[in-house]
């Protein structure tokens, strides 16, 4: 019996290298599959008036990279190429080249140029855009991690008659879609006198349900004993709040913004009904324009305004990214 143990175990150690690497190969394939739009997207913007942007099938690699050659010359893809020893002439050793040739759907623009995104500024109010943008996300974002930790807060820790309903209500709002509500909602800021101000742009998204839930369930995993010691020192509910669930609830604070800001950043419907001041347009809205324009119409430029686009919210993941610990307690007693 324990000779079959052993024989199983060595298996399973022999597999589960091989395993692994599939797995990982498998997830390589899969990223360069997502990431294939992204570089089509960046080639585009990079490409000069003269290289033609609707090239079928697309570049999108470095030309120069194309231009290599294998030390061996005629390398092809089904013959082993014929060496004859001792060689003589290695003049053929310093030309690089790729052996596959026909993979020219990879290639990057032949030389590329920042023209699309010189004239995206100098030609266009991008940076109103993105200044409305990013107002508007910094608001959002501010507002739902205060409004949505203050209504998270009593449903965790706090017991009082009907608190499972509210609960479920705040829940079941989710199931509604945003179209449903969109007109009441536009008629609730004409009566506020807010249509056409960046104020009815954060004032939607001050709270969300999504929020109030995952702020709740984050305060259910804060210890009782932490909330005790914080009373036992003087603090109210209030002071409990802000001292031990607040730090305690940081890693999740974090990815709540996260999500709001991109919700928000890349929220094109409501801020196309509630907006009609060019000067007060988002980003999206005024990419929007930029591609239904008849007169100066430009996919470089287009392309070019959706990388600018992309970058806060990449380099917002970037930085944030190493604050989302599970570490609850820990920040709770520093705090």
């Amino acid at each position: 019996m324990g000779r079959f143990t052993h024989v199983n175990q060595r298996r399973k150690g022999l597999l589960f290298p091989l395993l692994k690497g599939l797995q990982l190969g498998a997830l390589i394939a899969l990223a360069l599959v997502v990431l294939v739009p992204l570089l089509w997207l960046v080639s585009t913007s990079l490409k000069g008036p003269e290289e033609n942007i609707f090239s079928s099938p697309p570049v999108l690699l470095p030309a120069w990279l194309w231009e290599w050659q294998w030390p061996i010359k005629h390398w092809s893809v089904w013959d082993w190429p014929e060496l004859q020893w001792p060689i003589k002439d290695f003049s053929h050793l310093l030309v690089l080249q790729w052996p596959i040739k026909h993979w020219s759907f990879l290639q990057w623009p032949v030389e590329p140029k920042l023209d699309a995104y010189i004239n995206l500024f100098q030609k266009n109010p991008l940076t109103s855009y993105l200044l409305n943008s990013t107002i508007v996300s910094a608001l959002a974002v501010l507002a739902n991690l205060l409004f949505c930790s203050l209504a998270a807060y009593p449903l965790a820790r706090m017991r009082f008659a009907g608190r499972g309903l509210v609960l479920g209500l705040v829940v079941a709002t989710i199931l509604i879609p945003f179209q449903v509500v969109m007109i009441p909602l536009y008629l609730l800021m004409v009566q506020l006198g807010l249509r056409n101000t960046l104020m009815a742009l954060v004032i939607p998204q001050a709270a969300t349900a999504f929020g109030i839930y995952l702020l709740r369930q984050s305060f259910l995993a804060v210890p009782a004993e932490l909330e005790e010691a914080a009373r036992i020192d003087g603090c109210n509910r209030l002071g409990t709040w802000w001292n031990v669930m607040i730090p305690a609830a940081r890693a999740d604070l974090i990815t709540l913004a996260m999500f709001v800001f991109i919700g928000t950043w890349s929220d094109f419907l409501w801020p196309l009904v509630i907006l009609d001041d060019p000067s007060l347009y988002t980003l999206p809205l005024g990419l929007q324009q930029l591609a239904s324009s008849s007169f100066s119409f430009d996919w470089r430029i287009v392309a070019a305004g959706s990388v600018v686009s992309i970058l806060p919210v990449l380099a917002l993941f970037i930085l944030l990214q190493r604050f989302i610990l599970p570490s609850a307690t820990g920040d709770a007693v520093k705090g």
